[in-house]
């Protein structure tokens, strides 16, 4: 496809790399992004960016990326934890993506199960 931005080309290799391990692909705020097999998504792709959901230590590594910044959906409403980081650093990209996909798993194995109702 012509059209399609360097990270969204990305994001696809992604979903292959991390099919085994149940990804798949989604949607968030009408971007196309990628999901953990409990349905947590992990990264996604910002017109020439991908965003990844970080712990401290990755966040700080990404965050310390030249034009890397807190992923800000709306004016003062930043995503903590979710950090955009751009096209010209996209050899990190895998690398970060694997760090998210570790985060958001871990995450899901320590959050308390959900009730269901009587």
């Amino acid at each position: 496809m012509a059209d399609m931005t360097r990270a969204r080309e990305e994001l696809d290799d992604l979903a292959g790399e991390f099919a085994a391990a149940g990804a798949m692909k989604g949607m968030i705020f009408g971007h196309h992004g990628l999901k953990t097999a409990a349905r947590k998504m992990f990264c996604f792709e910002h017109g020439d960016s991908l965003v990844f959901k970080l712990d401290d230590e990755a966040h700080n590594e990404a965050i310390g990326l030249a034009g890397a910044a807190v992923f800000t959906p709306m004016a003062d409403r930043p995503m903590n934890g979710w950090i955009v980081v751009p096209e010209r650093h996209s050899a990190q990209w895998s690398h970060l993506a694997q760090a998210a996909f570790a985060y958001v798993t871990k995450i899901e194995a320590t959050a308390p199960k959900k009730r269901t109702g009587r």
